[in-house]
């Protein structure tokens, strides 16, 4: 089984490129052998919203998992509840005015974990386009540590960390990976650059059953994050059953997602 766990859903009348992006993403999806993606959809830097992703899910309800943008500094902690109305199965937080571990949020996480919600963070440097960086956003308020505090005080409460394969606070990443109910996805979107940390001397301490596919990509090139990672764990030999827990085992337990009909991954 392949999962996505970190796919976002942007803006045709900005990504002139596709037309009607979820039919175009399931297409891919066949090309390379996925079985889900996890869809999210922030709501702006040409980005789709919350109720984009859940009718983009009614469409696909066999292929596409919702991961509902939840932006702990404008709405209201009962917000949570009304994503799982929707259908979301997990949360997406980024770019916060405060540290994610801050009291303020605390209430979120809480509703989260009452609905059995995981929830995916961005970690490490925070882009974006211009105007965006006008806000008063800070990337060392993102680092892996920040879920340090959160996962102690929800501890049935799955957390991920986006983009723990490419940021430079590796040694933060291997040392949170250790609470049990912390993951890290290996996205750093299509860049032919090989996930990083893993490299290190340190790859040995690596518990690779917390580690999902994640390709923080869009449908035209979601092969490149995805042909990295399994090159690199060829590279590493690891074991065929830990292969399959990263590109989608161990997503799919978190998730709740059932085995489809067996695919074969296609290379790009």
């Amino acid at each position: 089984m392949i999962v996505d766990i970190h796919h976002h859903y942007v803006d045709p009348a900005h990504f002139t490129e596709y037309k009607d992006f979820p039919a175009e993403l399931v297409a891919a999806m066949d090309r390379y052998g996925w079985d889900y993606v996890c869809l999210n959809g922030i709501g702006q830097a040409y980005h789709k919203d919350n109720k984009d992703v859940a009718r983009a899910v009614e469409r696909f309800p066999n292929r596409l998992v919702g991961i509902g943008y939840l932006n702990v500094d404008l709405k209201k902690p009962g917000y949570v509840d009304e994503l799982k109305r929707m259908g979301m199965r997990g949360l997406k937080v980024i770019s916060t005015l405060k540290r994610y571990d801050d009291d303020a949020y605390l209430r979120f996480y809480e509703r989260a974990a009452r609905n059995n919600l995981p929830i995916l963070f961005h970690t490490g440097f925070l882009g974006g386009e211009r105007e965006e960086r006008r806000r008063d956003e800070s990337s060392d308020r993102y680092r892996p540590i920040m879920l340090d505090r959160i996962a102690r005080l929800f501890p049935d409460l799955p957390l991920i960390g986006a983009h723990m394969g490419t940021i430079y606070w590796y040694h933060e990443a291997l040392a949170v990976m250790c609470h049990a109910n912390v993951y890290g996805d290996t996205s750093g979107g299509p860049s032919e650059m090989e996930p990083q940390f893993y490299r290190m001397p340190l790859n040995n301490r690596i518990n690779w059953n917390k580690v999902m596919f994640g390709s923080d990509s869009l449908p035209n090139d979601g092969h490149i994050p995805f042909n990295n990672v399994k090159r690199l764990m060829r590279r590493l030999k690891l074991a065929a059953a830990t292969q399959r827990r990263v590109l989608g085992e161990t997503a799919a337990r978190i998730f709740g997602l059932k085995p489809r009909n067996a695919t074969t991954p296609k290379q790009a």
